[in-house]
This record gives C-alpha cells, sequence and structure tokens, in this order.
C-alpha cells in the first residue's frame, strides 16, 4: 500500500511540472464542453459505480450465509459423533484451504467443488442402517436444510459474479473519460503553479476513479476482507 501511494505521488508530481513548463492551450476549445463532458462523466460513474457497489453487497452477504451454514454443520454435527464431525471438519477446512492458498474467495465459483456432495455422503454414510435418536434426527434435518441454503447461496453467488459491465458501458465510460482528460489539459496553466495542481489532481481523480470502478467490476476491491477474512474465521473455529 505504502508503494502505490508513493507512486501515485511521485506521478501527479511529475503531471504538475508537465503542465506547469508546458502549454496544451487550446484557444478554440469552448469550456462549455468541460462542464458538460465532467457532468456527463459524473452521472455515469456515479450510476455504474452505485450498480457494482449493490452488487459487491449482495455477494458479501451470500457470502456471510454461505461460510455461516459451512460453520453451522460442523458445530451441530457434534450431536453425531466425534468421528463424523471429525470428517466433516476435514472436508470443510480443505475447501476453505484452497481458497486461502490460492487467494481467491471465489474459488468454489469459478472451479468445480464437491465440497456438498462430499458432505452429503459423510452425512448418508454414518447414519444408514442406525437407529438414531430424536436429537440425531434432527441434526440430520439440520444439517440437510444448511446444505440446501449453501446450494441456493452459491446460485445467487454466480448471479452476482457475471452481473459485471458489458463492454459497451466501458467504451462509453472511457470514452467520455478521454473527453473530460483532454478539456482538462486543455485549460492554459503554463507557469502557473496552483492551476497546474488543481489540473492534475482533477486528471488524476478521473483516472482513479474509473480504477476503482474496475476493481468493483473485478470484485477485487477489499478482496482480502471480504472473502479470505471470512475463510480464516471458519477454519478457525474447526481446528479451536
Amino acid at each position: 500500500m505504502k508503494n502505490k501511494s508513493l507512486w501515485l505521488y511521485i506521478i501527479l508530481s511529475l503531471i504538475v511540472l508537465s503542465f506547469f513548463y508546458y502549454s496544451y492551450h487550446i484557444k478554440e476549445l469552448d469550456k462549455t464542453f468541460l462542464t458538460i463532458s465532467t457532468f456527463v462523466f459524473s452521472i455515469f460513474t456515479g450510476f455504474f459505480i452505485s450498480r457494482q457497489d449493490s452488487r459487491y453487497d449482495k455477494i458479501r452477504q451470500n457470502l456471510s450465509q454461505f461460510d455461516g451454514d459451512m460453520s453451522s454443520i460442523y458445530r451441530v454435527l457434534c450431536h453425531l459423533g466425534p468421528t463424523v464431525q471429525k470428517r466433516a471438519g476435514e472436508i470443510i477446512s480443505a475447501h476453505y484451504g484452497k481458497v486461502i492458498n490460492n487467494d481467491s474467495w471465489d474459488n468454489h465459483i469459478i472451479r468445480e467443488s464437491t465440497t456438498v456432495t462430499d458432505l452429503h455422503a459423510l452425512i448418508s454414510d454414518e447414519t444408514a442402517g442406525k437407529k438414531l435418536t430424536n436429537l440425531q434426527n434432527a441434526t440430520i434435518a439440520r444439517v440437510l436444510l444448511a446444505l440446501h441454503d449453501i446450494q441456493i447461496t452459491r446460485k445467487g453467488f454466480i448471479a452476482s459474479y457475471q452481473e459485471r459491465l458489458p463492454k459497451g458501458q466501458w467504451i462509453l465510460i472511457d470514452g467520455l473519460a478521454l473527453i473530460v482528460l483532454v478539456n482538462i489539459s486543455a485549460i492554459n496553466s503554463q507557469f502557473l503553479l496552483f492551476t497546474s495542481v488543481l489540473k492534475a489532481a482533477f486528471g488524476t481523480a478521473i483516472i482513479l476513479t474509473l480504477i476503482l470502478l474496475r476493481q468493483l467490476d473485478n470484485l477485487a476491491l477489499f478482496e482480502g476482507t471480504v472473502g479470505e477474512d471470512s475463510a480464516r474465521d471458519v477454519v478457525n473455529i474447526i481446528d479451536k
């Protein structure tokens, strides 16, 4: 994070110096274009960022539901005996081990996973032909309900995961950003330090807005906070 901030300051300083010593002024360019393009750009980016942020919230809620069901399954299986709980813990730990080791919270979305199938098979193998108590029957019902919810949650994951900005909308956003940057550069700032700083700051804000939107679209913003920490919490529950 510190290296990224340092590079940002260096690039911003270079842009300021460029605006200060060189003139990119275009006299024929009406400043009305700057106002209009900035207004349109802010409307579209604000809408798309809000939309992608809502998508991010849905995925975070689905992830919390998914991880909560997993930890609940492990805890409640203690009523079927320590052997069953231990085997379930190994299945769940293997699932989250892939998430943590690959640094990919969406591992079970983009790759095939047998976790749910393995848990179903475990319950079937451990209860077949056995006389169970009322508590154990209730435990099995609770586990099967959680596995049912996990499959629904996973479908919600997939639906939200695919709600990305189409190529046409990216062309629109990138085109508007280019127009705004050209209009900003056209403002005369040669040997005007304050104007050069403002131009550089405004241009950098435009670029950072595009980066933010790209990260939201790729689900790369706060990736560790959303996915890895939650996965480690489930693994810690099993380990302890």
